[in-house]
């Protein structure tokens, strides 16, 4: 199953394009369009510093394409946009040169959509990070297993998996063979890989089962069908 993301923004940045062409000296109004973002900050500042300076600020929330848009034309005297101007926005503008200045910062919602899915998904700032970069690219991956191994146990959201296949799961129940009657794997852990000790040994068990019946060791944690199949839980 894919990551797919509607809207997975950590921090937004409203960054304010100034040009520098002139104005005339009198000038007591200064006008500027653009993100919505940074609208209600910018409406406090602008009645503050009109209160102060006798200088009226009037910004239009329009959205950042509209401040783009607007400080390339010179018709307001400051844009303001989620994110700064590409060089080639840079490039057409008019007027001379433009200045990126960073003025708000604020953290957006994280939303997902996983089918089936109950509850709440917990994620990292390294795992939205890597999801971002590519590196994560489905739901199932153990990174984000393992940050909700725990709720995942409480709802009881676990399915039986053949022993043999268990490398890379998550175990759902403690894992005990006796002889020595020493717990080799723990609720919640991760299953190493196939040719791991933990996971060599119950196999072994299993064929030695299947070839000598009646001399079958017991282990805690599996289940035997009547083919002599070892099954265990496994955190879904």
């Amino acid at each position: 199953m894919s990551v797919r993301t509607t809207r997975m923004t950590i921090a937004a940045v409203a960054t304010a394009m100034i040009g520098m062409f002139a104005r005339p000296a009198m000038a007591q109004e200064l006008t500027g369009a653009g993100a919505t973002f940074p609208y209600p900050m910018y409406s406090k500042w602008f009645i503050d510093y009109a209160a102060a300076s006798k200088i009226k600020i009037n910004y239009q929330s329009i959205g950042s394409g509209g401040g783009v848009r607007q400080i390339s034309e010179q018709t307001v005297d400051f844009g303001a946009s989620d994110g700064p101007m590409s060089d080639d926005e840079l490039a057409k503008a008019k007027g001379g040169p433009l200045l990126h200045i960073p003025t708000v910062m604020g953290a957006d919602v994280v939303v997902y959509n996983v089918p089936g899915l109950q509850g709440t998904l917990k994620l990292s700032g390294d795992v939205i990070a890597d999801i971002f970069l590519g590196k994560i690219t489905k739901w199932s991956d153990p990174r984000i297993s393992g940050l909700n191994t725990a709720e995942k146990l409480l709802r009881g959201e676990t399915e039986k998996v053949r022993f043999a296949e268990m490398a890379g799961h998550i175990a759902a129940v403690m894992l005990v063979p006796y002889p020595p009657g020493i717990p080799m794997s723990m609720p919640g852990e991760r299953m190493g890989g196939s040719d791991s000790p933990v996971i060599k040994l119950i196999v072994a068990m299993e064929e030695f089962g299947k070839r000598f019946p009646g001399f079958e060791r017991e282990t805690h944690g599996v289940e035997v069908d009547e083919h002599g199949d070892y099954w265990m839980r496994a955190v879904i």
